[in-house]
């Protein structure tokens, strides 16, 4: 039964188990459950799914265990949905298989594979036990690796410390406070560009030293400590991290620079909150709690962002909840990552 988290701290979550429904609903109800971005299908007598998805910070991190089920994204179905985020799969145990057009892999456990969600994938898994990151392409834009990640493997032993990480974060998921979330986010990203093998496509104009990743973890708390004030700006970044304005720019432009990356993380502030079923605040004082001026332009600004209005996601949002289903839950947050 999938079931979506109530406390009002944490992230998010989503959850489902096929072994909760009888043996002929168990395919319908994952795929409903699953989203529209592969076509599930049975691929032996013991179909099993199990789930648990947590909200991040521009990632979606996934528990899961898969056994006798195979996906497929077709083309049509990239071009369709115009998902253009990037998957990072770690394979815990179990056999998982992945083929994005020359033919199936198999990925041994200890290893990752990247799934660049633009284009066309196919996989088979069998008692799978997997750890899966969905993440926004900015993030990985922002490492400065190769543009061709689609299937690529990273070895065991190099990505090593990043699986590790990403299993705790998994298996701790419940404790993280709103305030870490952030933070927990850019060290998974972190940890998997160490993880992937220099090469000769870094680009120049992404690539981040040290110095401007620890310039890049700060600013972007102070951003988020400050959100609430309605005249926080590029100005006052500027003023209290000390860097120049060429600096930010040059750290923002690959999250679409620096008052870009201020709305957007005013409008997930908005959308956190109108996401909790424990969160009854009326619009108008969530907006001011995110540093929006006024009720009108938060809406205004998160129908433009998100293609709905900020009502008419509440009330999505509680339907879901009250219907038990987490598709369209699923669906908003992968936008989120566009």
């Amino acid at each position: 039964m999938e079931r979506q988290s109530t406390e009002t701290s944490g992230p998010e979550r989503l959850a489902f188990d096929s072994d909760l429904f009888a043996p002929s609903e168990r395919l319908t109800r994952y795929r409903e459950a699953n989203g529209q971005a592969a076509e599930a299908q049975e691929a032996g007598p013991a179909f099993t799914a199990r789930f648990l998805r947590w909200r991040l910070d521009r990632m979606v991190l996934h528990d899961r265990y898969l056994n006798d089920v195979t996906h497929d994204r077709s083309q049509a179905r990239a071009l369709a949905d115009g998902l253009d985020h990037f998957m990072a799969h770690i394979v815990c145990s179990g056999s998982y298989e992945v083929d994005g057009g020359e033919g199936f892999r198999l990925v041994t456990p200890g290893e990752v594979i990247f799934v660049d969600m633009t284009k066309s994938m196919r996989s088979r898994a069998g008692a799978a036990k997997l750890i899966t990151m969905s993440m926004a392409r900015h993030l990985i834009e922002g490492m400065g690796i190769a543009d061709d990640l689609h299937c690529k493997v990273i070895e065991h032993q190099a990505a090593a410390l990043f699986a590790e990480f990403a299993a705790t974060v998994a298996r701790r998921a419940p404790e993280l406070r709103d305030d870490m979330i952030g933070g927990v986010t850019r060290a998974l990203v972190s940890l998997l560009s160490a993880a992937v093998e220099p090469t000769a496509a870094k680009s120049e104009a992404v690539e981040l030293t040290d110095v401007d990743v620890a310039r890049l973890n700060r600013v972007q708390r102070i951003i988020e400590q400050s959100l609430g004030n309605p005249m926080f700006g590029p100005d006052m970044v500027v003023v209290q991290s000390g860097l120049s304005r060429a600096t930010l720019y040059r750290l923002f432009k690959p999250r679409g620079g620096l008052r870009a990356y201020i709305q957007r993380r005013r409008l997930d502030r908005v959308r956190v909150a109108l996401s909790s079923n424990a969160d009854r605040r009326a619009l108008g004082a969530i907006a001011g709690s995110a540093g929006f001026l006024s009720e009108g332009h938060c809406s205004r600004q998160f129908l433009g962002a998100f293609g709905i209005r900020p009502g008419e996601y509440r009330a999505e949002v509680a339907d879901a909840e009250i219907s038990g289903g987490c598709e369209r839950r699923l669906d908003y947050w992968l936008e989120e990552l566009r």
